[in-house]
């Protein structure tokens, strides 16, 4: 059986993965909450590995969140996320961890690079501006991993989902992914009779939204391969527009006011979707379509 360690469990990634992996007893899971432990202590961490042991570390931890909050605090965003990285790494060489698994965003992958994006494009290119420090942190530990995957011998493996959205993702304001900004605005739109719901951006943008609980899926197929890539992109591979999200939205909440387009620089990079043909080769495809997926929100 083999012993895993799961940081970040509260998040929305590490939450589907609580789910996902607590329900297999091939597994024993370790997930200890912000308070068991300071990702952002070194010592801390390292004390933790060597205390548990562990086969495997899922690192779901981080901080993230939309456009505007990537924006507003980018120093927050670029120190949380290294520190947290370079802590996980260096504890697990130091305790002989050979397995890591850690998510890094798309948002990483430049903004002029071919779609959709294949893991052969980073750094090929300056990442979209509105989330240049956060990008440039996950590269990062993107690249930490694979010069410790050089040194050490480890399988250290970088797992890039396109926009994961799920039923534990919460609204924080402007500060919210693009799903939950969107059903929070509208389901307050309807509530107060508002005539009108303003949407960053002309509509156009291009994304693909992945079902956290495919996200669970793939990592499990990614954790149960012999030889996994040490970069891999995990998508739903249906795009669609911001447009046609807003309108699923709006029937989903049942808003039947003006969805309003307001270009106002918030709409992040026109275009981000990833290549799946690496994760597909280990027999995942993802299961659940937005319109669906919208629904158990």
């Amino acid at each position: 059986m083999k012993k895993v360690i799961l940081l970040g469990e509260s998040g929305l990634i590490g939450g589907a993965l609580a789910k996902k992996l607590g329900a297999n007893d091939e597994f024993t899971l370790t997930k200890p909450s912000s308070k068991e432990l300071n990702l952002l202590n070194s010592d801390s961490v390292e004390s933790y590995f060597a205390k548990h042991k562990p086969d495997l570390i899922i690192n779901a931890a981080g901080k993230c969140g939309g456009v505007a909050a990537n924006i507003k605090m980018p120093g927050d965003f670029s120190l949380e996320n290294t520190i947290i990285s370079a802590s996980v790494f260096n504890a697990a060489i130091k305790t002989g961890v050979s397995r890591i698994i850690h998510f890094i965003p798309a948002c990483i992958y430049p903004a002029n690079a071919p779609l959709p994006y294949s893991e052969e494009s980073i750094l090929n290119g300056a990442p979209e501006e509105s989330s240049r420090y956060f990008a440039v942190a996950k590269l990062n530990a993107l690249f930490m991993a694979e010069a410790l995957n050089k040194q050490h011998k480890t399988s250290f493996i970088s797992v890039i989902p396109s926009n994961v959205y799920g039923p534990c993702h919460r609204a924080s304001g402007d500060h919210s992914h693009v799903i939950p900004s969107l059903i929070k605005k509208m389901a307050a739109a309807k509530n107060s009779n508002s005539s009108s719901v303003e949407i960053w951006g002309n509509g156009t943008n291009q994304r693909d939204f992945l079902h956290v609980e495919d996200l669970a899926e793939a990592t499990y197929q990614i954790m149960m391969a012999t030889n996994p890539p040490p970069v891999i992109n995990v998508g739903s591979g249906e795009v669609t527009t911001i447009e046609n999200l807003a309108r699923i939205i709006q029937s989903h909440v049942g808003y039947t006011g003006k969805l309003e387009f307001s270009d106002n620089g918030l709409s992040g990079a026109q275009h981000k979707y990833v290549d799946t043909s690496k994760i597909k080769k280990l027999g995942w495809t993802a299961k659940v379509f937005l319109r669906d997926g919208i629904k158990s929100l």
